[in-house]
Order: C-alpha cells, then sequence, then structure tokens
C-alpha cells in the first residue's frame, strides 16, 4: 500500500508538471505573437488541472477561472466564464479523489462534493443577478449529484437527493433542465449503499425516503409527460433493494406493496416497470430477512406469483423460500417446516436441473429441521441421515453443508455419518479428505 501511494503521488506530480508546462508553452507561444491568453485557452489549462483529480490540480483551476471573471470584471467580457467553464470545475471536484489537508498541524478531510455544491450555488447567484453567461444546466446539477453520490462524507445520499430537488424545483425557471432517469436511480442507489448513514441513523429511513422520491418523480413525469423523467424497473428495484436491506418491522410488507403496484402497471400504461426476476426475488429476500410470524408462507406465495410472471425460476428463487423457513420464527399460526418441505420436493422433483436443490438448499433443511422439529420427534434423526445420504449423492457436500449439520445434529450422529475416529473433532474436519464425489457439483471455493 506505501508503494502504491508514493506510486499515486509521484503520477500526480507528474501531470501537474505537464499542465504547468502547457500553460508555459501557451503564453510563450501567445508572447512571441504578441497576443494575449483567450477564453479557449483558460479553458484548456483548467482542464488539464482538473484531469489531475487531486487537491492541488482543482485549486489550481479554480484559480484559472478566478483570472477569468477578474478579466471580465475588467471590461474584458471575452474571457467572462460561460456554463461549460463552470461545470468543467463541478465535475472536477466530482471526479477529484477525496484528500486531506493539514491545517495548524490537524488534518481534516475536505469535502470535494460540498466545493461542487459551492460552485453550483455560485452559478445559480450569478444567475440571479442578472448574469446571463452562466445558466446553470441539467449537466451542473448532475455533476453535483455524482459528487455526494461518490462522496463518503455523512448525510452524502440526503444531499444528494436534496441538490436533484433543486434540479427538479430549476424546471420551473429553464424547462431544459429536468432530473433524468440516471440521476435519480443514482440517488436511490445511493440510499441503499450508504451504510455510515444508516448505522449513524443519519438517513434512519432511508428506504421510506427513496420510494418517497420515486413517488416524486412518478408525479413529474404524469404532469409534463417527459419520459426521461420516467422511472424504470431499475429505480422500483433500488427502492425494492432498500427495503429488503433494513431489516425493520413492516418493511418486508411495504417492499410487497411496492412490487404488487408494479405488477399493476402493465394496465396503468407503464409497461416499462413490470417486475423482472431481481423485482421478485429482492421482495422474496425482505420477507426470508424479516423473521417474522408467516415470512415461510408469504415467500412461498411470492414463488408463485413469480413462476407465473416471469415463466421460470432457478433454485435461487426456490432457496429464498427455504431461507425464509430457515428464519421464521415457530409458531401456531404458521408451519415453516411443512412449506421446506415441499418446496424441497418440488425442487427435487423437478425435471429442470437449473431448479435442482444445491448446497445451499441441504444446508437450508439441515437447519430448518433443527429449528423446527423438537428433539424428541420420532423422525428426527432419521430426517438428517435421508438427507446427508441425498446430498452425497448429488454431490453438494460444502463447508455450508457442514457448518450446518454440525450445528443440528447430535455429535455422535455427525461423527458416525462422517465416518470421524475417536481421536477426531469436529473441528479437525477437512473438506477435501471428504470423498470427492459427495462435493463433485460444489465451487471450489465452497
Amino acid at each position: 500500500e506505501r508503494d502504491n501511494a508514493i506510486s499515486a503521488v509521484k503520477n500526480a506530480a507528474s501531470k501537474m508538471e505537464k499542465a504547468e508546462a502547457q500553460l508555459k508553452r501557451k503564453r510563450h507561444s501567445l508572447d512571441a505573437k504578441g497576443l494575449k491568453p483567450d477564453s479557449v485557452c483558460y479553458a484548456s489549462v483548467m482542464r488539464a488541472y482538473t484531469k489531475l483529480r487531486t487537491l492541488d490540480g482543482m485549486q489550481k483551476a479554480e484559480t484559472v477561472m478566478q483570472r477569468m471573471e477578474d478579466a471580465a470584471r475588467s471590461g474584458n467580457e471575452k474571457l467572462r466564464p460561460g456554463t461549460n467553464s463552470f461545470n468543467t470545475i463541478i465535475f472536477g471536484w466530482a471526479n477529484c479523489r477525496n484528500p486531506k489537508t493539514s491545517e495548524a498541524n490537524t488534518v481534516t478531510s475536505f469535502s470535494t462534493a460540498q466545493r461542487a455544491e459551492d460552485i453550483l450555488n455560485h452559478m445559480i447567484q450569478l444567475y440571479e443577478g442578472g448574469y446571463g453567461a452562466a445558466v446553470p444546466d441539467s449537466r451542473s446539477f448532475s455533476g453535483v449529484i455524482q459528487a455526494w453520490v461518490h462522496s463518503k462524507d455523512p448525510g452524502a445520499a440526503l444531499r444528494a437527493r436534496d441538490v436533484l430537488f433543486r434540479q427538479d424545483d430549476f424546471n420551473a425557471i429553464d424547462d431544459s433542465v429536468y432530473v433524468d432517469v440516471n440521476n435519480l436511480n443514482a440517488v436511490l442507489k445511493k440510499f441503499g449503499e450508504d451504510n455510515s448513514d444508516v448505522k449513524n441513523e443519519i438517513v434512519d429511513d432511508a428506504a421510506e425516503l427513496s420510494e418517497a422520491l420515486l413517488e416524486r418523480m412518478i408525479v413529474r413525469y404524469q404532469e409534463s409527460g417527459n419520459k426521461q423523467t420516467l422511472p424504470n424497473i431499475f429505480s422500483y428495484n433500488r427502492v425494492l433493494n432498500n427495503y429488503a436491506k433494513v431489516r425493520r418491522e413492516g418493511y418486508a410488507q411495504k417492499a410487497e406493496d411496492l412490487l404488487t403496484r408494479m405488477e399493476a402497471n402493465e394496465n396503468e400504461g407503464y409497461s416499462n416497470v413490470m417486475p423482472d426476476d431481481v423485482s421478485y426475488r429482492t421482495c422474496m429476500n425482505a420477507w426470508a430477512v424479516s423473521k417474522v410470524v408467516g415470512s415461510a408462507e408469504k415467500t412461498e406465495a411470492l414463488l408463485k406469483r413469480y413462476i407465473e410472471m416471469c415463466g421460470m425460476c432457478s433454485s435461487n428463487g426456490f432457496n429464498l423460500v427455504l431461507k425464509a423457513c430457515a428464519t421464521s420464527p415457530p409458531s401456531d399460526g404458521s408451519n415453516p417446516f411443512g412449506v421446506a418441505v415441499k418446496i424441497f420436493h418440488q425442487m427435487r422433483d423437478s425435471d429442470d436441473p437449473k431448479v435442482k436443490p444445491d448446497h445451499a438448499s441441504y444446508s437450508y433443511m439441515f437447519i430448518i429441521c433443527n429449528k423446527h422439529l423438537p428433539d424428541n420427534h420420532t423422525q428426527r434423526l432419521q430426517i438428517f441421515k435421508k438427507l446427508f445420504r441425498e446430498c452425497c449423492e448429488d454431490g453438494m457436500i460444502s463447508s455450508f453443508v457442514v457448518d450446518a449439520m454440525r450445528n443440528s445434529m447430535p455429535r455422535d450422529l455427525f461423527d458416525k455419518l462422517f465416518k470421524l475416529k475417536e481421536n477426531v473433532t469436529v473441528d479437525d474436519l477437512v473438506l477435501n479428505d471428504l470423498p470427492a464425489e459427495w462435493r463433485r457439483n460444489v465451487p471450489d471455493r465452497l
């Protein structure tokens, strides 16, 4: 890592020297001809500095633009920076590596995203003051949104959303500025990825905020008819994923409610947002991780809808039902074990090789039997033996399966099935020492 850091510093220094050399060459060339730098010269030097993607480079790029503004105030209107110049600086900050600055022997983070937004604010102030050469356009807002989406600053997801709102509001001033679906999806994704925000409870209700943002853009499309603003399948799937990632009471149901709306979209003329396999699997996973009573039955019902809508489903979809059965709490009003047995038999009886049980299916079944069959159940040990025999026959013994068995069955049965010697512990079991036939269909990494 140290060598990489040194190499990066040397590379940045080399690029800085090239940019400085380019500036000097342009100056000497113009001096020789008795000319002064024009806006094209300044713009090319600015771009050279922004491409360095360093704090020093960006500060120099801003200095160049400041000289252009100063020259314009002195009467040289030809050097007045326009929208493209400001956008160059905005995207420069958006792409800049988040640097550290030392002030009074204290190292602090420098927010490149905040600096990008500062430039946008400056543009808007100039525009509102009657300065018509630098009107913010869609790229101006998109650059700042991109900066916040890539930022690790606390609250970055909310800041990205707020800039998107400002872009939407600016449409009332300039109808050529609007929120396109790419910006929308980037912010929705940020809500799901900004784990630091969620942990710090800065975006405690990120999933609900992302759905509210989706709703706003649906309304905007209905008002404007601009298809560039119409949320697409990726937009909906982002929101579904945000609900699935936060294990909070009621969120699985909110995800299913949104999925139901997606299924009805074809009747409303929005066929571009009909649910796909990602939509169904994400919603099923939301129930699977919810750990609430009835989640097994809910996930099974979604599997049926999935197959009816998409026509097919791989073992991954069936495994989500088994996962829900494994996490669902025991209850008189629910039968996770019954659901699991039915799904597992459906997988084994299928003629489609993509539906056949894999190592995860067997792992879940061992966990399910341990959780939902009482210790005194007459068939408990026989079921463990049968599962193990079928797993070996299918070549699906993996480390996941071994761990599930170790934590599910009595030690003596585990030792007997794996034929462990008296002086060998369960922790000494090495997967590669088992018959290759038992693990022939499992990827090497598992």
